[in-house]
């Protein structure tokens, strides 16, 4: 009958939203230890692609030195956890460091995986910035965050932090970046970094800017280029 076919369709429809509902408020957790020191991230439509580019970028397989280390992938509703390797640069912070580069990622994507045009690299939060071209791709700007925020100069760098802004977020994410002691205007340095590495369009890859040779037992890091 009308009714009974009117009812089913109603029915249809409630189904449908409370699944995508259920999909929407699905989170991703990266966590150093299985459901311990983990960052959230809520899932978005894209079916995880974007969390997993992020994951990729953020790995810093290619920078030298590098050691592998395990994080946990853990998805909350289902109670998994799966491992995910990346690589620790030499750092005082080294999962935290890596937390802040995915949650700089993540922020690059909408809900539905497409990449923000642009990104601005600010003093504090929405202000004092100077941007980014990211050309439809996260690979370029993180491969340039790899470059310019997340590798040491010496055993003695200096911490500073900078805010990663996206045009039509209310919000940033603070991150990490590293000088020598003795640079009097850090930011001008960064910016200066960022330019040089963005230079065809953010697409640089990493193995062609500033890459660093670390020895662990000094645990000092210093430029390919250096003897």
């Amino acid at each position: 009958s009308t009714m009974a076919l009117a009812y089913m369709a109603i029915v249809l429809t409630a189904v449908l939203l409370m699944s995508e509902l259920s999909y929407q408020y699905i989170y991703n957790n990266i966590c150093e230890k299985p459901y311990s020191g983990c960052v959230t991230f809520k899932r978005k439509k894209d079916k995880d692609a974007s969390l997993k580019q992020c994951l990729k970028a953020c790995s810093a397989q290619k920078v030298p030195g590098a050691k592998a280390v395990e994080a946990y992938n853990c998805i909350d509703s289902i109670e998994s956890c799966t491992k995910q390797t990346y690589y620790e640069i030499f750092s005082s912070a080294q999962f935290l460091d890596y937390t802040n580069c995915l949650q700089a990622c993540y922020m690059l994507t909408n809900d539905n995986g497409k990449v923000t045009a642009k990104v601005d690299i600010c003093q504090s939060e929405k202000s004092d910035c100077f941007q980014f071209a990211t050309k439809g791709s996260v690979y370029g700007f993180m491969n340039c965050y790899l470059d310019c925020q997340a590798v040491w100069k010496d055993k003695q760098s200096s911490r500073h932090s900078m805010f990663i802004c996206v045009p039509n977020l209310p919000t940033c994410v603070s991150t990490p970046f590293f000088t020598l002691p003795e640079e009097a205007q850090p930011r001008s340095v960064l910016k200066k970094c960022y330019e040089n590495c963005g230079v065809g369009g953010g697409q640089a890859n990493i193995s062609t800017g500033d890459l660093f040779k670390c020895d662990e037992s000094s645990q000092k890091c210093v430029t390919c280029g250096d003897n």
